[in-house]
C-alpha cells in the first residue's frame, strides 16, 4: 500500500521514518519541547545545504529531500535536547545551537561526497557524528531530564531545577517534583566510562562493581522505561524496541539479523574483561566478571544490563546497523555481519567509550559488507 502512494524509491525511507516516530515521541516527552528545536535546526541545516549543492549543479551527488528529511530526524535522535538554546544566546558565551545546525549541513555534504565516490550505501549518519565528536565533543554532554509531571511541555533549561542523586531507590517515573521542573543528574554513561577506565568516584579510595551499582547508578527502570539524561533517541529503551518491532514487521529490518546483533553484543559485554576492584594499586580486571565470587552472577548481569542500556546499543543497532544499505543484502551474509557488528559494538563500548562506542563501531564494520556479500551470495534477507 505504501508503494502505491509514494515513489517506490522512497519506500525504505518512509518506513524508517515511521519506525522513528515512537522513539521521537519518547524523546519529546522526556526532554520537552526543545527536542523539536533540535530537530528543526538539524533539518534546516540539511535542507539548506542540499539546496545549495543542487544550485551549484551537483544534483547528481545530492540525496533527495525525502532522504534528507528522514536521516535528519535519525541524526537528531543521537543528539541531546539541550543543543537548542537559541533563547539563551544573549546570556551564554558558549551557546551550542550552531552545533545542531552544523550537524544537518555535514549530513548532507557527507552523503553527497559518499555518492560522489560511489559508496552511497555507506551511512552518512555515523560519519557525521564522529566528525562532530572530534570538532565539538562537548555538544553531546547533558545532565538534565524533565520531572514526570512536566512531560512534553517542560523546558529542559528551566531554572527551577533540582539535583537528583543518581543512585536512588525511587525510579524516575514514580518521583515527585516538589516544585521543580527539571532533574539534574550525573550521566550514568560518564560514571560507567570512568569506572571502566579504572577511575574511582571523587573522594573514594577504592571502588567495586557492587558499590558502583548501589551508590552511583540509577535504577534499571530509568534505563528501560525513561528518566535519565542522554540522547533524544536513547530516552526510552521500550520505545526503541517497539519502533524496531514495527520495522521488522514492515520488513525494513530482518528479525534474525537484529536478534543476532543484539544477542552478540550482550554476550560479548558479559564476557569481556572489566574491573571488579579499583584500588590504589590499580584495577583488577577479569573476563566474565559475573563468574567471579567477588561479584556474583546477579550483580554481574545487572552491570551488563546497565551497560547495555546506557550505551546507545539499541538505537545504533536497530536504526543504523540493520539498514539494508549498511548490512549485506543476503541473509547468510547479514547474520555474519550482525555477529561481527554486535561483537564490535561491545568491544568499542568497553574499551573506547560507553557514550559513543556503538556509533564508532558502525564505520569500520561497514567496510566488510561488500566482502560478505561476495562470500555469502544469497537471496535478500
Amino acid at each position: 500500500m505504501t508503494s502505491l502512494l509514494i515513489d517506490r524509491r522512497h519506500v525504505p525511507d518512509v518506513r524508517l521514518a515511521l519506525g522513528l516516530i515512537l522513539p521521537s515521541l519518547a524523546g519529546l516527552a522526556v526532554f520537552g519541547w526543545r527536542t523539536l528545536g533540535v530537530a528543526f535546526l538539524v533539518l534546516l541545516g540539511a535542507l539548506c545545504s542540499q539546496a545549495l549543492l543542487r544550485r551549484f549543479r551537483t544534483g547528481y551527488l545530492t540525496p533527495g529531500r525525502v532522504w534528507v528529511a528522514v536521516h535528519a530526524l535519525l541524526l537528531t535522535l543521537f543528539l541531546p535536547a539541550t543543543l537548542f538554546d537559541l533563547d539563551r544566546a544573549a546570556i551564554q558565551t558558549d551557546s551550542r545551537w550552531p552545533g545542531a545546525l552544523a550537524a544537518g549541513v555535514l549530513l548532507c555534504v557527507i552523503a553527497g561526497l559518499l555518492r560522489r565516490f560511489g559508496i552511497a550505501r555507506f551511512s552518512a549518519v555515523p560519519v557525521t557524528l564522529v566528525l562532530l565528536m572530534v570538532v565539538q565533543p562537548g555538544m553531546f554532554d547533558t545532565d538534565r531530564v524533565l520531572v514526570p509531571q512536566h512531560l512534553f511541555r517542560g523546558d529542559l533549561l528551566d531554572e527551577r531545577a533540582v539535583v537528583r542523586p543518581s543512585a536512588t531507590a525511587e525510579p524516575w517515573i514514580e518521583s515527585h517534583d516538589s516544585g521543580s521542573r527539571v532533574f539534574i543528574t550525573e550521566s550514568a554513561a560518564a560514571r560507567i566510562h570512568d569506572y571502566l577506565r579504572g577511575r574511582t568516584a571523587q573522594g573514594l579510595p577504592s571502588e567495586t562493581i557492587t558499590r558502583l551499582l548501589s551508590d552511583e547508578i540509577p535504577p534499571l527502570e530509568d534505563f528501560v522505561i525513561a528518566g535519565r539524561a542522554g540522547r533524544i533517541g536513547n530516552g526510552s529503551a521500550i520505545a526503541l524496541l517497539i519502533g524496531g518491532l514495527f520495522l521488522i514487521q514492515r520488513r525494513f529490518v530482518a528479525f534474525r539479523v537484529a536478534a543476532v546483533m543484539l544477542l552478540a553484543c550482550y554476550l560479548t559485554l558479559l564476557l569481556l574483561p572489566v574491573p571488579i576492584v579499583i584500588g590504589t594499586d590499580g584495577a583488577v580486571r577479569v573476563f566474565v566478571a559475573a563468574s567471579d565470587p567477588r561479584v556474583g552472577w546477579a550483580t554481574g548481569i545487572t552491570f551488563v544490563n546497565d551497560l547495555f542500556f546506557t550505551a546507545p546499543v539499541l538505537l545504533t543497532a536497530i536504526y543504523l546497523g540493520c539498514q539494508a544499505g549498511v548490512r549485506p543484502s543476503g541473509l547468510g551474509a547479514g547474520v555474519v555481519f550482525a555477529l561481527l557488528f554486535g561483537i564490535a559494538m561491545a568491544a568499542a563500548t568497553i574499551f573506547l567509550s560507553v557514550r559513543n562506542g556503538p556509533i564508532l563501531a558502525v564505520i569500520p564494520i561497514q567496510f566488510l559488507t561488500p566482502t560478505l556479500e561476495r562470500l555469502f551470495p544469497q537471496r535478500g534477507a
